[in-house]
């Protein structure tokens, strides 16, 4: 074999050194997006954790103010529904005006957090009751409901995956019951509903 064909001409070392670098780049670019993914994941198990958290401290608030029982009780859907006056909304500046204050955020984002508080409870009275288990959603929409500004987009995809597979999507149906105001059916009925058909429709 000839010396020269040992050799890379420039050309080739240029092609070479390219490709080196193109590999690098996809590396560094792979394990920047895998740090994202693990950071933006830890995150959203930081909302499933704070919803939670917030949805027991509001209920346990609702338990002690209007004599909810504590178990987990489908009869304290009707109860609680019955505070609320069908109306989030005169519910939410009602509650704002007995404390004397303002409400500090946007209604839609105030409505939004009790839609989530009132549906993790009410999905919880699900599994106690009529067995089940909570399935939710992925970082992708996460990012969906982030991007165009509509949280439902999320929180929508919140469900209980009930043993015949049907999947109840609990803060959804609190969202529309509230939104819908008294021509929606009551989050009791609902359940009742699940618990005959299996389905909530």
């Amino acid at each position: 074999m000839k010396e020269a064909d040992k050799t890379l001409s420039r050309s080739e070392r240029k092609k070479l050194r390219q490709k080196y670098w193109q590999m690098a780049e996809r590396q560094r670019i792979k394990e920047s997006l895998r740090r994202i993914w693990q950071l933006q994941t830890s995150k959203l198990e930081d909302i499933y954790v704070l919803s939670r958290a917030c949805s027991k401290n509001f209920i346990e608030n609702a338990i002690e103010e209007w004599h909810l029982t504590d178990d987990l009780s489908p009869k304290n859907l009707a109860i609680l529904e019955q505070f609320l006056s069908g109306n989030i909304e005169n519910f939410i500046r009602t509650q704002a005006q007995k404390e004397g204050r303002e409400l500090g955020y946007p209604m839609y984002e105030i409505k939004m957090a009790l839609y989530v508080f009132i549906g993790i409870y009410f999905g919880d009275v699900i599994c106690k009751n009529l067995g089940g288990n909570w399935k939710l959603p992925g970082i992708i929409s996460y990012y969906v409901a982030r991007i165009f500004q509509i949280p439902s987009l999320f929180y929508d995809r919140w469900y209980i995956i009930l043993g015949n597979r049907k999947r109840i999507p609990v803060l959804k149906i609190v969202r529309l019951r509230f939104d819908n105001g008294q021509q929606a059916k009551s989050l009791y009925e609902i359940y009742e509903k699940i618990r005959m058909t299996g389905d909530w429709r």
